[in-house]
Formats: C-alpha cells, structure tokens, sequence
C-alpha cells in the first residue's frame, strides 16, 4: 500500500490551499491497483478585508434627551420627593416603565443635553424596529446624589434584544466628565458610555437601560442609538473606540467590521480588543 500527499493552489480572488490523499495498492509482481482520491480539504490563508465605519448620525431612540414628558420636578427638589409617587411616576415620551420601575424626569442645568435626565430606579424600555447591522450606543449616566446615595457606588446595565452590558458608577468625579474644574461636577460627574450591538435578524427589538438594584437608582441622559454604514472606501476609520477611565474599572469599547472577499470555507471570524 502506498500514498501520495498531492497539494492543489487554486487562487480564485483568494489564496485557497487544498490538500488531497491519493492512495494506490501494488501488488507482489508489480501491478498498480485502481488509485483512490479522498475528499480532501482546503484551508484559506488570505486575510478578511477590514471595511470602514460612517456613523448615520440620526438617533433612532425616541426622547433620548427626555425633554418630553407629563411631570417634572426640580433638581433641588430630589431629596424631599419620592419619585415612586404614582403623580409623577409616569409620562417619559417614547419609554415604557417595567415592572418595579420608578423614574422621573428632573429639570437641571446640569443635564448634557436640554436642561433635562431621568433619575431611574429600575428599567426603561423602548421598542425599536431595526434592519440587520452594527448599531452604536451612547449615553451617559451620573451616581444619584442624593443623601441615601452619598457612600454607594451603583452598576447599571443596558441591553439590546439579547445582548446586555453592565456598566459601573463611582461617587468620586469621573476625571473625563466634561465639568473640569466646575463645583457642579461634585453635584453630577456625568460618566460616557459607549456600546456596540451587531443586530443579525432585522425586526422590533427591545432597547432597556436600567440600575442593578432599586435603592436609589442613577441617573441617565442623552441616550443615542445609530447605525453604522459599512464601506470598502478608504473615508473614515476602521475601528471605532472609546475609552472610560474609573477606579478598578478602566474599560475599552470597540467596534469593526470585515468581509471575506471570495468563496471560503469559513464562515466566522473572531476578534478581540483590551487593554
């Protein structure tokens, strides 16, 4: 029995390597049997195709700067008001209160986008129709201050569909707030977050943003949620990436996208981004 390795290079807009086994038998006077072919494998070595990111700047999200609403109540008012009282309770356009939730909206100067936030305790949500892509969320989001808050650091978490993402907040200033040296910075250090969601399956999706825990809730404001074009054009950046610094919780965010220009056997790629 004998077998020959036999090594076919087919490049077909990629480098595609295929390996075949081709094995014959000879007998004791020499005669050669039939020779068998095996399937074979083919193993691409070209590299995906990284494509460029243009961020469609329109914000899908309804009301993300909560500037529509039914009640209100003043930001100096928040220690002596329970924003669990059913008077105040309700009327954020565009966002349903889930179980257990209580939010208000509070009227600030200190807001990031229309003089308005949202101080939640629990969960918002809002349904989003969304077609298949790579989609960008940013918000931010401050401790609550207020006094049952003054000692505790809060987590939060945001999720799209299935996919969800916890994030932390510290009482002490986040140094990247845009405050800088402000007195109002120890009132509301407003923390930037940065999230990407790859939605496969367009649809009705369900976008939720909410405190872990229902103690004394945080805060959140400019909620933005955009999709990102996908181009083999050299315009803009491969990669789009923020960066949160925070005590024990420095973090990077990241988003990309590639294509596999020819016929291949793969069919996912993994990659990965730290620090």
């Amino acid at each position: 029995m004998k077998c020959l390795s036999v090594v076919i290079y087919s490049n077909i807009s990629v480098f595609i390597e295929c390996v075949y086994n081709k094995v014959y038998a000879t007998d004791q006077v020499g005669f050669n049997s039939t020779v068998a072919v095996s399937n074979g494998y083919c193993s691409d070595t070209s590299s995906p195709v990284p494509l460029y990111l243009t961020t469609v700047e329109d914000n899908i999200v309804v009301n993300g700067a909560f500037n529509r609403y039914k009640h209100r109540i003043k930001f100096e008012d928040l220690n002596t008001t329970s924003i669990c009282d059913g008077a105040i309770n309700i009327g954020i356009t565009g966002w349903s209160l889930l179980t257990d939730t209580c939010a208000v909206v509070v009227e600030s100067s200190l807001s990031q986008t229309e003089n308005f936030f949202v101080h939640l305790r629990g969960r918002l949500q809002q349904k989003l129709s969304l077609s298949a892509g790579l989609y960008r969320l940013t918000f931010v989001s401050s401790h609550a201050h207020i006094d049952n808050a003054r000692t505790a650091n809060r987590e939060g978490f945001v999720s799209l569909g299935t996919q969800r993402h916890i994030f932390l907040l510290y009482t002490k200033p986040y140094r990247q707030d845009g405050h800088r040296l402000g007195s109002g910075r120890e009132l509301v250090s407003w923390h930037n977050h940065t999230f990407y969601f790859n939605v496969t399956t367009g649809g009705v999706v369900d976008l939720m943003l909410g405190s872990v825990g229902h103690l004394s809730g945080i805060y959140v404001d400019d909620v933005r949620l955009q999709f990102i074009n996908t181009s083999d054009l050299a315009i803009n950046d491969t990669v789009h990436g923020h960066t949160t610094f925070l005590h024990e919780w420095s973090s990077v965010h990241a988003g990309w996208s590639f294509f596999n220009p020819g016929p291949s056997p793969i069919i996912d790629y993994m990659w990965a981004v730290g620090m």
